[in-house]
């Protein structure tokens, strides 16, 4: 699957535009002239990088900036900027979240609990904690210039070449498409292991992204339980497949809006479990 780049650039006269080079590039490349359409095509396209090119718009960018964090503590934002602002940079997704706080360890109640806007989710062996957008280290700013962009990972100032373009956004990209699963809402990076759902992203354990590797390949099918277990546990085993309960309620706080009444990954009694995309 190719990264999805939303382009947020206007009309306005001698702004320089980046898109001839950037179409010729493989990726999924949405194009729209304003932050309102921005915004309301975000549930549509589900993007994982929006650029906002400033200069070709007839606004400084901020309350678009801040509107499409509002909307998803998760997106990548890069800003470009007239050559008046200072260029800042951001740690791109790399530096999320530390090896231990994949979905399915245990280590992650070090991070505080939040009750504002929640970013990236992390899942222990028996409860969950969100961080929140101001103490997730993705959010922590190398420069405490230009404050009003705070929002973005990365802002660049014209002049620029593309390439240096190209080598901000490519980090903030989800992994090799042959690594890429997308169906329905839910998009999983096998490579990184990494999942996004509804505007949501989070880390899983390699035994998670099997499971969801394993429920995307059947996608409204039933799959019973001892055979969910055979494959994503390689066993033959089946006479105690408590554990497997346990991870599909890990993997419901991935990608559920609210684990407690999942809407996607949903139970059969007695049977199994379906994941309904």
């Amino acid at each position: 699957m190719k990264g999805r780049i939303l382009w947020i650039e206007g009309e306005r006269a001698n702004s320089p535009s980046f898109l001839p080079a950037l179409q010729n590039r493989p990726y999924d490349l949405f194009i729209v002239p304003s932050g309102a359409v921005a915004l309301s095509r975000l549930p549509e396209i589900d993007p994982d990088v929006v650029v906002i090119n400033v200069p070709s718009l007839r606004s400084n960018g901020k309350r678009i900036c801040q509107s499409i964090r509002e909307a998803s503590n998760s997106l990548s934002i890069v800003v470009i900027l007239p050559p008046e602002k200072v260029e800042i940079e951001v740690r791109g997704p790399e530096d999320v979240l530390p090896d231990s706080a994949a979905l399915g360890t245990t280590g992650v109640s070090s991070y505080p609990k939040t009750t504002g806007q929640d970013s990236m989710l992390m899942v222990g062996n028996s409860h969950a904690v969100l961080l929140d957008s101001n103490t997730s280290p993705r959010n922590q700013k190398h420069s405490p210039k230009a404050p009003e962009y705070e929002q973005a990972n990365v802002v660049l100032t014209l002049p620029f070449t593309f390439r240096k373009l190209i080598n901000r956004i490519v980090p903030l990209l989800p992994g090799n498409g042959e690594h890429m699963l997308h169906v329905g809402p839910v998009r999983l990076d096998l490579e990184r292991k990494r999942v996004r759902c509804l505007g949501r992203e989070a880390r899983l354990t390699p035994r998670l992204a099997n499971l969801l590797q394993v429920l995307m390949t059947h996608p409204g099918e039933v799959m019973q339980r001892e055979e969910l277990f055979k494959q994503v546990w390689e066993t033959k085993y089946t006479g105690d497949t408590r554990t497997l309960d346990v991870h599909i309620s890990w993997l419901r706080h991935a990608i559920e809006e609210d684990a407690r009444h999942p809407q996607l990954l949903m139970t059969v009694r007695g049977v199994g479990y379906r994941l309904d995309i």
